[in-house]
């Protein structure tokens, strides 16, 4: 997983045995620039990463702990000035394998699994003005393991699966948040 911040490349490395891992940064010419402190919190697959007001943040995900795995609902931040992370407002429902993208200096988790497997329809924004996440509309369907964009203030998943679909999904959900709902695009 890698994410763009301030013309670097952050990229998150894990150990043969995906017991560890680490962040790193790359320059623009792909050198290593530096190892970041080690994330708080367990070891996690499946979580989302955005960038928010030049910031890194980690997303959820799924962890395993003494042989138990769960959904996450935690939420980190990296800020490379300071050089250190800080943990965000938890999400309300724990989530991994969802789309999660930033629009209008918001950011955005769509569907993953929930507890237990459930695929999920829910959707959050969270607002760093307050450091809050709100639910808002759901999509119509499930959709899990997708990817979200933003687009000229719209937010758009695509791809992955839904529960109404055989093989990957060909809808595209778009998100308005100026009128606060989702319409469909077909294949």
């Amino acid at each position: 997983l890698a994410g763009m911040l301030e013309e670097w490349l952050y990229v998150l490395t894990i150990d043969g045995e995906g017991k560890g891992s680490h962040w790193e940064v790359l320059d623009c010419r792909g050198q290593k620039h530096r190892v970041l402190p080690s994330m708080p919190g367990p070891v996690k697959t499946g979580f989302g990463v955005a960038v928010l007001n030049v910031k890194l943040l980690v997303i959820a995900g799924y962890s395993m702990i003494d042989g138990t795995g769960f959904p996450s609902g935690d939420v980190f931040q990296y800020d490379s000035c300071l050089n250190r992370w800080s943990k965000l407002a938890n999400m309300n429902v724990a989530r991994y394998d969802f789309a999660c993208a930033e629009v209008n200096g918001m950011v955005y988790a769509v569907g993953g699994y929930g507890m237990d497997g459930k695929y999920l329809s829910s959707v959050e924004v969270y607002n760093p003005d307050d450091d809050k996440w709100t639910l808002i509309e759901s999509l119509r369907r499930p959709r899990w393991g997708c990817f979200a964009c933003g687009f000229e203030g719209k937010l758009y998943v695509m791809g992955g699966r839904s529960s109404f679909t055989i093989g990957n999904s060909k809808f595209v959900d778009v998100y308005n948040p100026e009128r606060h709902s989702w319409c469909e695009m077909k294949n």
